[in-house]
């Protein structure tokens, strides 16, 4: 599967000369019956592009609005100096896209999906560019050399069920890139409203769920605005009860055999707060990204009630072959 990833990621570099495009980009809006997702829409805020999820609607209703570069549904990673070198898929702490390299707007990842289920996205990302250890944007952020690829194929309720979304996240450094830390980079980060799914739970199983808490209580809307809760874990759920087997909600469900950190926080937006969620690469503190080979990661995003969440998982952990390296 590394080989595979390999080869996208020169394509991206190499075969689209005649969609490396600055202005008029296509944004993207693909639905199964279950989603319907929106990539590379314009921001309502500043009538800007960016190479993201910048919208993803469940059964009709919005759960991830589009609210900027740094908030919707992407991936991005960082090196020990943290947000300060942070490459992040929509772009920088400015507001300042990235830049969106090449596009395949029918791709699918396989297990018998048609392409039409699918689109992939190839992106040069900027630094986010903030203080190391704090809030304070440091200015513009520069496009780094590192290639990213963001897949997303969804099921079609006959090979993969349609309640799925398997995202395969590819990258890769480039002469003059930071190492990049596994544990502290996001594959992938959400923020759904938590007007809608303001619970937040975990599993290590796919079976047992437990509760991500501040210390008091599971209710990212009662939290404080940007403390980051979490923990180590496979699967991280956000619901719309405060009782897991109640309710629906969107989870990520990553590899059967490593344990990530997962967290969620509670934080403030335009359209309202959002219950920010994101999963990591390894937990081991010496897994790091330091050759120019491609990586890749891929993560399953499941909507429904638990029982479903459950179903989704038992069909990604004995259906994807390869879960990537990261």
């Amino acid at each position: 599967m590394k080989i595979r990833a390999v080869l996208v990621l020169l394509c991206l570099t190499a075969c689209f000369a005649d969609h490396f495009l600055n202005t008029s980009i296509p944004s993207f809006t693909k639905g199964n019956g279950i989603y319907q997702v929106e990539w590379n829409g314009v921001c309502p805020f500043n009538n800007l592009q960016y190479p993201v999820v910048t919208r993803l609607w469940v059964g009709g209703e919005l759960v991830i609005p589009n609210i900027g570069d740094g908030a919707t549904l992407q991936m991005c990673a960082r090196s020990n100096q943290g947000n300060a070198y942070n490459p992040t898929q929509g772009g920088d702490c400015q507001g300042n896209p990235s830049i969106l390299s090449g596009y395949i707007p029918n791709w699918s990842m396989g297990l018998g999906i048609s392409p039409n289920n699918g689109l992939l996205l190839g992106v040069q990302p900027r630094n986010w560019n903030q203080q190391e250890n704090g809030e304070a944007c440091l200015g513009v952020g520069a496009p780094l050399p590192i290639a990213f690829n963001w897949g997303m194929t969804m099921g079609d309720g006959i090979n993969f069920p349609s309640q799925g979304i398997i995202l395969d996240m590819g990258i890769q450094r480039q002469p003059g890139a930071q190492v990049l830390i596994k544990r502290i980079s996001e594959f992938p980060s959400a923020f759904p409203l938590s007007s809608v799914l303001h619970y937040a739970y975990y599993s290590i199983d796919g079976t047992n769920y437990g509760q991500i808490s501040d210390g008091s209580t599971c209710d990212v809307l009662a939290w404080p605005n940007g403390p980051v809760y979490g923990l180590n874990a496979r699967i991280v759920f956000v619901s719309t009860s405060g009782n897991p087997e109640t309710g629906w909600g969107m989870a990520f469900i990553g590899n059967p055999n490593k344990l990530v950190y997962l967290s969620v926080s509670n934080r403030p937006t335009p359209e309202g707060n959002v219950a920010a969620m994101t999963m990591t690469g390894a937990v081991d503190g010496t897994e790091v990204i330091d050759d120019y080979a491609s990586h890749l990661k891929r993560t399953v995003v499941a909507v429904g009630n638990l029982d479903t969440i459950r179903a989704v998982t038992a069909a990604a952990w004995s259906k994807i072959p390869n879960w990537g390296d990261i």
